[in-house]
């Protein structure tokens, strides 16, 4: 079961809805900025382990992160909220949508993540219109050019594209014979051309 927001810890009951759900046997995974947990919501999430906590993280210094959140402090209480979780033994992951605003920090947010906290980081620059049909979002939304060249530049998200890939191919292969799958395979695995 995964919870997801807005915030989740801005609801007063979070607790008691999240301890029923657990004690009903579900693997719950947490979306949350972090910003709300205290020693308290720490102390009992580590009591009641979750399966995984996700949190997201908008910028390697406070001023990118805050810009992109609007709210100033964000930074400062991301981060007071993820060493709580990782002084409780809950080690969550840390996760960055990939903006124009915070583009200059995502391989210093990287290195932190992985280096200085020994935690796991994921990125992605998905950015759709929201669900009322407003393409606001879309002005922060790289260039599928610029969206490439993240990928290229981290071998594991280039390894995960060669998965994805083969995969479809070896399914296209079964289902309508359309291509050899070790030649398209090959072609996946090429250098890319310089830029």
């Amino acid at each position: 079961m995964l919870y997801t927001g807005g915030e989740i810890l801005v609801r007063k009951d979070f607790l008691d809805i999240y301890d029923y759900a657990k004690k009903t046997g579900f693997l719950i995974t947490l979306f949350t900025n972090a910003t709300l947990v205290t020693p308290a919501v720490a102390e009992h999430l580590a009591t009641w382990s979750p399966f995984s906590i996700e949190i997201s993280l908008y910028g390697r210094t406070a001023a990118t992160h805050d810009r992109v959140t609007g709210v100033a402090g964000s930074f400062a209480r991301t981060m007071r909220g993820v060493r709580l979780l990782m002084d409780g033994g809950l080690p969550p992951i840390l996760k960055t949508m990939v903006l124009k605003p915070n583009a200059h920090e995502i391989w210093d947010m990287k290195r932190f993540v992985e280096e200085e906290l020994s935690l796991e980081f994921r990125f992605d620059a998905m950015i759709n219109p929201r669900v009322d049909s407003s393409i606001a979002p879309l002005s922060v939304r790289l260039s599928p050019q610029d969206v490439v060249e993240f990928d290229l530049k981290d071998p594991n998200r280039v390894n995960e594209w060669v998965k994805f890939c083969t995969g479809i191919l070896i399914m296209l292969n079964k289902e309508m014979n359309f291509m050899p799958v070790a030649a398209a395979t090959m072609l996946l695995r090429s250098t890319p051309p310089e830029s």
